[in-house]
């Protein structure tokens, strides 16, 4: 049936995809109406044949023009589906995130480095069963006319209206986690007052890196004689894919010491 409430409008938000056009309310990431995961999350429903269809009365096309983010001030979800696009999505965001913080996962290195050659492929992060499990498909949606396996999404938005009828959000203050190289960083949220960069990001000194050198403004990678910790190292220049570290330096198995034993984190 038509429906020109807003009440009603709210309620059948979950299946409602906004026309490409202008609205007081912004939306950000798969949200964005230009985005091209925005079709994936939320499906749009099959439209019958052309022939087939019913004009609506004039009242529907009204209410079509009307800004459904204008009629529901509230919070809602909304659920859809993503398909097989998901598992590189997610390798490289594993990869991306470890490689930008190498020291603060260690128990992803040890799932994910089965090698332990201290660094993370896309093939050894894809084809982890811990990663498979989680995005294993689970329903069965109607994409492009036919059933196809998806992995259920749903996503929380909170809608309201400006009362001047437009938004103009002021612009957000630098930060660390942004994903756009502003403040004092020397490379995309890292440097500067922000994390040290990875090997191959851009540097202005060697305190900007993971490895502590910067040549000609790039990072150099890490590697076991830099002097510094870094990578999957567990203490300076040793552990996990370097030497075997000495007694008493920091481990995190066997594996890490030149002794063959590991005890409350510190080679034996």
């Amino acid at each position: 049936s038509w429906v020109t409430d807003g009440a009603t409008w709210c309620r059948r938000l979950a299946t409602l995809i906004p026309p490409r056009r202008s609205h007081p309310t912004r939306f950000h990431g798969v949200l964005s109406s230009a985005h091209v995961w925005r079709s994936r999350v939320i499906p749009s429903p099959t439209a019958p044949p052309a022939s087939t269809r019913t004009p609506p009365p004039s009242a529907m096309r009204l209410a079509r023009r009307l800004d459904w983010a204008a009629q529901c001030p509230l919070a809602h979800t909304l659920r859809g589906g993503v398909g097989d696009e998901i598992r590189a999505e997610t390798s490289r965001g594993v990869r991306a995130m470890m490689l930008a913080d190498p020291q603060g996962h260690p128990d992803a290195a040890a799932l994910f480095d089965r090698d332990r050659d201290g660094d993370v492929s896309l093939e050894e992060i894809g084809t982890s069963s811990l990663v498979n499990s989680v995005i294993e498909p689970d329903v069965q949606l109607r994409v492009d006319g036919r059933e196809q396996p998806r992995l259920t999404a749903a996503i929380r938005v909170h809608l309201s209206p400006c009362a001047a009828g437009t938004c103009v959000d002021p612009a957000p203050a630098p930060s660390c986690f942004d994903r756009v190289r502003n403040g004092d960083e020397t490379a995309i949220d890292c440097g500067g007052g922000c994390r040290t960069c990875a090997g191959g990001e851009g540097c202005a000194a060697p305190a900007d890196c993971q490895s502590n050198a910067c040549t000609a403004g790039v990072c150099a990678a890490p590697s076991c004689s830099d002097g510094v910790q870094s990578g999957f190292e567990t203490d300076v220049d040793c552990g996990w894919n370097c030497a075997g570290c000495a007694r008493g330096q920091v481990c995190r198995s066997d594996l890490d010491c030149a002794g063959g034993a590991c005890e409350a984190g510190a080679c034996l």
